[in-house]
């Protein structure tokens, strides 16, 4: 009787103890419903932890083991030999096996399949990447889309605050664009597009370059363009081409502006060329001129030979009038081939004309009188006696009038020499026909620089 009043009494201790107290396993003030300490000495073949039950299969849905929602939480070890096994936990409805928790993130450690954990890690992905809106036409998207008109709206933002003094070049923004673009594409190294939206001003590039400080300072450069070494001879290829307006545009327009201000003492260009030529063209490029690299000499002027190209020549004077004959009226009288004409002659110094010695020359002769066949040409020699006929038959117009006519010449070239002395001019002349006489009253040369 005794025993079994003992064994009532424990079963209604543990029951109340498992109803309203808390339970511990290696210690005897437990801190939840249920605390396993761990035995810091297990011993041989023991082992700290839980051991759910195992079952070599789950209960089947319908079947009285089948638990309800009751039993949600409740935790089974499904001991199989395939990819099965595992512990699964019952959610009221479903037992869903426990997986180990796997890595997700949007980036990857560089180089690898690895997805970031810390902040300092060099990353990298695949796919595009948007920010601001859904605009996903580039590996890195950037859309600007807010109305703020307080501040300036700004896509990107480089602030290089490297403050290391050493013999590296530092970069804002450094592109390379190494595709293999072909056919009619187009390899661009930076492209901005600047829309007409808005009434402010635009600007495409802006590039603002302050200058160091300092006694050892060094130069500064707004914009460095180096193409390098250029091939394909019916390739063309431009450092820098400013193209703007159309033919419809009325607003004044600069291809190139340039202002350059400074001191007096220092060289201050608004443009420096070298190259082997410089040219100058109209809008459309249907005509210009060709303006020549080299420096003239003393007292040259620029002179275009009206197909576009300039060069230097020495200065035109008015030309100088040198008399051949001005002694009343000369006779011509029957000479069958061209003779001289004596005393229709001159000399000239030619150096005192030009340094250089070359001439242009132009005849002009006052005829009274033809004959059937009237001709003439000029005699020439030279400082050093060269002899030659600068002037010929087939250089002359003739121009006639009730008094007589005039006989004038092309302008010619004609290269005297430089050699000090003097050069002498004698006018020729040719008569014939039935009326083998022929008279003239004036004849002078016209000389100037070429």
């Amino acid at each position: 009787m005794n025993r079994k009043l003992l064994t009532i009494v424990s079963l209604v201790y543990l029951w109340s103890s498992i109803m309203v107290g808390q339970v511990g396993i290696n210690t005897i003030v437990p801190t939840a419903d249920l605390e396993i300490r761990a035995d810091s000495s297990p011993g041989v073949d023991k082992y700290n932890g839980i051991i759910i039950p195992k079952v070599a299969a789950l209960p089947v849905v319908g079947s009285p083991e089948y638990p309800t929602a009751t039993q949600s939480g409740l935790l089974l070890y499904l001991d199989t030999i395939d990819s099965s096994r595992g512990v699964y936990l019952f959610n009221g409805s479903d037992y869903i096996k426990l997986e180990p928790a796997s890595a997700s993130g949007a980036f990857f450690n560089q180089g690898t399949s690895i997805f970031t954990s810390t902040t300092t890690d060099n990353i990298e992905r695949q796919g595009n990447v948007s920010i601001g809106s859904g605009l996903n036409s580039a590996k890195l998207n950037i859309d600007v889309v807010s109305a703020n008109s307080s501040a300036d709206p700004i896509g990107i933002k480089v602030e290089n605050n490297n403050t290391g003094t050493g013999s590296t070049n530092t970069y804002g923004i450094f592109s390379e664009n190494n595709s293999s673009t072909g056919g009619a594409g187009v390899k661009y190294g930076l492209r901005s597009d600047v829309s007409s939206s808005g009434d402010s001003d635009r600007v495409g590039i802006y590039n603002n370059v302050t200058s160091s400080s300092g006694s050892n300072n060094k130069g500064v450069i707004g914009i460095n363009n180096v193409v390098g070494a250029t091939t394909g001879t019916s390739s063309t290829n431009i450092g820098i081409r400013s193209e703007i307006g159309t033919s419809s545009s009325n607003a004044n327009s600069y291809g190139i502006l340039s202002i350059a201000r400074g001191s007096d003492a220092q060289n201050n260009y608004s443009g420096y060329f070298q190259g082997d030529k410089f040219a100058i063209r109209n809008e459309d490029d249907s005509d210009g001129y060709e303006l020549p690299t080299s420096d003239g000499t003393a007292d040259q002027v620029l002179t275009t030979n009206g197909s576009g190209t300039v060069q230097w020549q020495d200065a035109r004077i008015n030309p100088i009038q040198l008399s051949l004959w001005q002694g009343g009226i000369y006779d011509i009288n029957n000479l069958n081939t061209l003779t001289n004409l004596v005393g229709i002659e001159s000399i000239i110094q030619a150096t005192d004309i030009a340094a250089s010695g070359n001439l242009q020359i132009k005849l002009v002769i006052w005829v009274t009188e033809y004959a059937s066949t009237t001709n003439f040409e000029l005699l020439a020699f030279d400082s050093t006696g060269n002899q030659s006929t600068p002037i010929v038959q087939s250089d002359l117009n003739y121009q006639d009038n009730v008094s007589g006519g005039f006989v004038t010449s092309t302008w010619q070239d004609y290269d005297a020499g430089t050699t000090a002395g003097i050069s002498q001019f004698i006018l020729r002349g040719l008569v014939s026909g039935s009326d083998s006489n022929a008279k003239l009253s004036s004849a002078y040369l016209l000389i100037r620089p070429r």
